[in-house]
């Protein structure tokens, strides 16, 4: 690396700020590494940069500190992400047992500790992010020692717990009354905790008993919530004001007991300026219907969000009254299973929950009373009569529509002979027409049914897979030929049109309109730089 450049350099007469811009331009293409390394100018002002975001893949042992956290990155980091790597994980392998820090039996990490939270957060002044996420499905959390570290460090303002990382496993009677009385938590404007229920079904008391402490603290900060469903106090969460919360999401995989006492309009009834609201909740065992707000709810007219945006709800019913009185600020609509039935195996499939093409168009029309400016929809459904009304519906009764996304699931009374009744062409093409008049849609995803999807092989221990040649095969043929047909028969704002692959992967395929003589005509290029996965792990598409 040379010396430090000299007065006269064009580096020098670039504006601080103009070589700001290209550097952070450079580090989105990823060439800010090598360019760093020109001079030492241009180094010290990549530094923030290079190590804004850092990631620790272990924390053990704890002498190996300054190897995976070095002191040369510490005082940039903005964003740090740390990946449980602790032994206690490891309770099924008997040469570890020596080497563990803790009594397993607790599920209480002893790699993540208070000491290791007050060096690191001490040593990255500029922290403004801290993810913390497990690794496999084993039970695992912190003690209230640590995480209080965490939630009293002034500087932290985003919090991120994932996977099978619990928020604390275990209370002392010490840890209750020190909880109890501690008020100097920082003011955290995101708490994200999403740790999975299909992986930790188990609910630990300490888990509740930290929100219930924590939360009402922190209500005058937090701008975005999100709580696994089935761990949140909700009986706190609605006895609490949250006067600057924008975004509250409930997401859960695991089955409930039974419906919540009050309904959820309720529970959300003190968030004024909410902008994002998801609940993505697998429906109770006891098959009761849920409702988000149920009929002759006593709320007033329109529901108590005046700045609502984003709406998502899993399992919607279509008796509703939520859908009657939606504010005309609405973008966003998801209406879908939770998870998404497209995942056959999925343990907790609820095919009696998924709601029919006459139920969907039901919840729709009321939702187009109030609702005219809806930009974004997500819906699922399953194949009726009545499919081409609601997607006629949908054309007509929302025309700023920008982009779409269906999943179209096939009855399970469906068989064989009567599912090749439809060629994949005429299916996209009754979809396409369909939904023809919507002149400002520019992205179209579509989960259709296809007739020659490839088949599967049995692999080792069960596992099944597709053929790599098989499966491109089915994108560059039937896939881009449905997509094809979709792109003739939609309007020509559409940019790209996605269909789902057997492998829960979208494959995009971009649209243009290419002369042919004294004619255009639309075609379409397969994307081969766009890949976008499901939000939940891969798994195979429910054909």
């Amino acid at each position: 690396m040379s010396s430090a450049i000299g007065s006269d350099s064009p580096l020098r007469r670039l504006g601080i700020d103009v070589l700001l811009m290209v550097l952070d331009e450079l580090r989105a293409q990823r060439a800010l590494r090598p360019f760093s390394a020109t001079c030492r100018y241009v180094l010290s002002l990549s530094k923030p940069l290079l190590f804004r975001s850092w990631r620790m893949t272990d924390t053990f042992p704890f002498e190996k500190y300054s190897h995976w956290f070095p002191a040369h990155v510490r005082p940039h980091v903005r964003l740090l992400s740390i990946l449980d790597g602790c032994l206690d994980r490891r309770s099924c392998i008997d040469q570890y047992e020596d080497m563990k820090s803790t009594n397993n039996r607790h599920h209480v990490c002893g790699s993540l500790g208070p000491v290791l939270f007050e060096r690191v957060l001490g040593d990255a002044p500029q922290l403004y992010s801290l993810t913390i996420t497990g690794r496999g499905p084993a039970m695992h959390g912190m003690t209230w020692a640590a995480l209080k570290v965490i939630l009293s460090t002034p500087h932290l303002r985003e919090l991120k717990i994932s996977r099978g990382m619990l928020l604390c496993a275990r209370l002392s009677a010490a840890d209750v009354e020190d909880m109890r009385t501690t008020d100097s938590l920082a003011p955290l404007s995101e708490l994200i905790y999403e740790v999975d229920s299909s992986e930790v079904s188990e609910s630990f008391p300490a888990e509740m008993q930290v929100l219930t402490a924590i939360l009402p603290k922190l209500a005058e900060s937090l701008t975005a919530l999100v709580l696994p469903g089935t761990r949140a106090p909700l009986h706190i969460i609605r006895g609490t004001r949250w006067p600057n919360l924008r975004e509250f999401a409930l997401r859960s995989k695991h089955w409930d007991v039974t419906v919540p006492p009050r309904p959820y309009a309720s529970l959300v009834a003190q968030m004024p300026n909410l902008r994002s609201l998801t609940l993505e909740l697998t429906p109770p065992a006891s098959n009761e219907d849920v409702f988000v707000r149920p009929i002759g709810y006593t709320a007033g007219d329109r529901l108590q969000w005046p700045a609502l945006e984003h709406l998502t709800i899993s399992h919607p019913h279509p008796d509703d009254a939520i859908y009657e009185h939606l504010h005309p600020t609405l973008r966003s609509l998801s209406l879908r299973c939770w998870p998404p039935l497209v995942m056959v195996s999925w343990p907790y499939r609820t095919e009696d929950r998924l709601r029919t093409s006459s139920q969907m168009l039901h919840i729709l029309l009321k939702c187009a009373t109030s609702v005219h400016n809806l930009t974004s929809l997500h819906i699922e459904y399953e194949m009726d009569d009545e499919e081409i009304a609601l997607l006629s519906h949908i054309a007509s009764a929302f025309p700023h529509m920008i982009e779409l996304q269906i999943h179209r699931i096939r009855p399970l009374a469906t068989t064989d002979a009567s599912a090749n009744t439809n060629t994949n062409t005429v299916i996209a093409s009754m979809v396409g027409e369909c939904l023809a008049p919507l002149a400002q849609l520019r992205t179209l995803r579509v989960h259709m049914k296809f007739d020659d999807v490839p088949k599967r092989h049995p692999a080792r221990r069960g596992w099944m897979y597709f053929r790599r040649d098989e499966l491109w095969d089915f994108v560059q043929g039937t896939l881009k030929e449905a997509a094809t047909m979709l792109a003739r028969s939609l309007a020509h704002s559409v940019e790209s049109v996605a269909l789902l692959d057997p492998e829960s992967s979208w494959r995009r395929f971009l649209v243009r309109d290419e002369s042919s003589g004294s004619r255009a005509e639309r075609k379409v290029t397969y994307d081969d730089a766009y890949y976008l996965q499901q939000s939940l792990p891969n798994q195979l598409i429910f054909y």
